[in-house]
Formats: C-alpha cells, structure tokens, sequence
C-alpha cells in the first residue's frame, strides 16, 4: 500500500473516465443543444442589420463585464 492509497486522496486510474463514463450522457445532449441553439442564433441574425445581435456581438461587446464582473472600471 502506498501513502496516498491510505489518506484517500488518490484515485485509482480508471476513476476518472469511469465519472465521465457516468456524467457525459447527462451532460452532454444539453451541451450539444445549447451549441447547436447559438450556431442557429449566429446564422439567423448575420446580416446588415439585423433585429437581434448575433451571440458574437454580445459577447465582444461585454466581454470586459463578463470577464471581471466585480470591477469598477468595467462599467
């Protein structure tokens, strides 16, 4: 036995891919709709001028309130 294996700290090799093994069919058909919505959205509003900013846009325009959202001079 070796002293991580005692402490329960370290997990065995297969630990990892066994949890994402179990999580990804729960997470993963959200994460593809949520791609898939946002590619729909960027083709719907790319254009001239459309009636609703493309996610891109919205994105560029607050990423320095997305990034630091507690700082002053973001505002």
């Amino acid at each position: 036995m070796t002293a991580s294996s005692t402490t329960g700290v370290a997990k065995p090799p297969g630990a990892a891919k066994d949890w994402l093994q179990k999580l990804g069919p729960q997470v993963l058909p959200p994460l593809l709709l949520l791609i898939f919505l946002l590619f729909v959205w960027e083709v719907l509003c790319a254009g001239d001028k459309p009636r609703l900013p493309p996610p891109t846009a919205i994105v560029k325009d607050s990423w320095r309130l997305i990034s630091d959202p507690f700082s002053i001079a973001a505002v």
